[in-house]
């Protein structure tokens, strides 16, 4: 299979066609290849498959590469890839907390209550902190506040 994979991948390298590209990443993301799919996905400028790859990348723990992809497909602004997005940043960590404070700043369409909570209930309390500021939700901000030990 790899040796297959690599003639398509330079297949697809050799055509440049977009076409090509995005068949590459649905055979790369079938065969659980997710970076690789996900590399193709963008050269293909294909954002068809968001949900697969938001769905793998989520079971896989890739979150960095998520977020490289949804930045791509950002000009779509779906709920679901704002949303995924911001949770998206917030599980790389403190590294991303500035892109995620920034993205949640600007308008967006992500269901800014719904991440607040995944992330509340992944214990990802720093960027809980910064949506439920941007939401004004004080009682969940107050519940980040006691679960951070940050007393006032």
């Amino acid at each position: 299979i790899n040796s297959k994979m690599l003639g398509a991948q330079e297949f697809a390298e050799k055509t440049g066609k977009k076409e090509v590209w995005s068949e590459l990443g649905k055979a790369q993301i079938d065969l659980n290849m997710l970076r690789e799919s996900i590399d193709s996905f963008i050269k293909a400028e294909d954002p068809q498959m968001y949900l697969r790859v938001i769905t793998t990348a989520n079971n896989d723990d890739c979150y960095e590469d998520l977020v490289q992809y949804l930045l791509r497909l950002e000009s779509s602004k779906r709920i679901v890839i704002d949303t995924e997005l911001i949770f998206s940043y917030a599980k790389c960590g403190e590294k991303c907390l500035v892109d995620l404070e920034n993205f949640v700043r600007e308008p967006n369409q992500a269901d800014l209550q719904k991440v607040g909570d995944k992330c509340f209930d992944a214990k990802i309390y720093e960027a809980a902190k910064i949506i439920f500021t941007k939401l004004g939700n004080n009682q969940k901000l107050a519940q980040v506040f006691v679960m951070n030990k940050e007393y006032i």
